[in-house]
């Protein structure tokens, strides 16, 4: 019995070091971007994570399988060690199974480039709203999901904003905007509308923004944003979406690069 016990000790002392991975662990959390983008080396690491993802998979399967017909068959000490040892490779292979789908999404999105030729169709769409609803795709793959807003250049982020608030307001108003977007762009929607020559939108912003800065109570303060920036919105002369792709065929320079 205490050979058996020794045996056990040995074998989970010998695998522990497999739970210590801390580039895998750290990979495995798909929320963790900071981590991922701060390594750099999507492909590399990818490879790496692949590799070991099913190395020890069939490590994992093979000590199951063992476990489990020393367990029927005679069930002694080495079925119970097998399956200690199985359920070690398990965790470890599930780790890296994640680390590997964490970073192949890091990779797709970070390396996101369109061919010289997919560039050239790209500007041939004559289609204002797919033309826009194209480029925020490759925005929003750019950015990470928008994560990493800072990816972005000026004419970039200047087409995500007006799309949102576009989409914001269309759906909820001002009111939904403020609340999804959090206030992080409150101080770039002017510029980004004075940039498309949307003046109309620009002064829409520029007072639905005074009204969020008076600190009036939550009622008052839906009710003036629906009144004064909501219906102007709806109401207003100028295509949005035509004055971004105009801004956008006017700075093919600045975008899908």
């Amino acid at each position: 019995m205490v050979a058996d016990l020794i045996i056990i000790l040995v074998v989970v002392a010998l695998f522990i070091p497999l739970l210590r991975n801390k580039k895998a662990k750290e990979a495995m959390m798909s929320q963790n971007y900071d981590y991922m983008l701060k390594e750099g080396d999507f492909s590399g690491l990818k490879k790496m994570f692949g590799k070991q993802f099913l190395l020890c998979g069939l490590i994992f399967l093979f000590t199951l399988a063992f476990a489990v017909i020393h367990l029927l068959q005679e069930g002694d000490i080495k079925g119970w060690t097998g399956l200690i040892v199985s359920g070690v490779f398990g965790y470890r292979t599930f780790i890296l199974g994640r680390a590997y789908n964490a970073f192949k999404k890091a990779e797709t999105h970070l390396s996101y480039r369109l061919s010289k030729q997919e560039t050239e169709n790209f500007w041939k769409e004559e289609n204002d709203d797919n033309l826009v609803y194209g480029l925020y795709e490759y925005i929003q793959k750019k950015s990470y999901n928008f994560l990493k807003v800072e990816n972005l250049n000026e004419v970039e982020k200047n087409i995500m904003i007006l799309n949102d608030l576009q989409a914001e307001v269309y759906n909820g108003g001002f009111e939904q905007y403020f609340f999804n977007s959090r206030g992080e762009f409150n101080d770039s929607l002017v510029k980004a509308s004075m940039a498309v020559n949307a003046t109309e939108t620009a002064e829409i912003c520029t007072k639905a923004l005074d009204i969020i800065k008076r600190g009036l109570l939550k009622e008052q303060e839906s009710e003036l944003l629906h009144k004064e920036c909501d219906t102007p919105f709806f109401e207003k002369s100028e295509n949005l979406t035509s004055l971004i792709a105009e801004y956008a065929r006017n700075n093919k320079g600045s975008l899908l690069s």
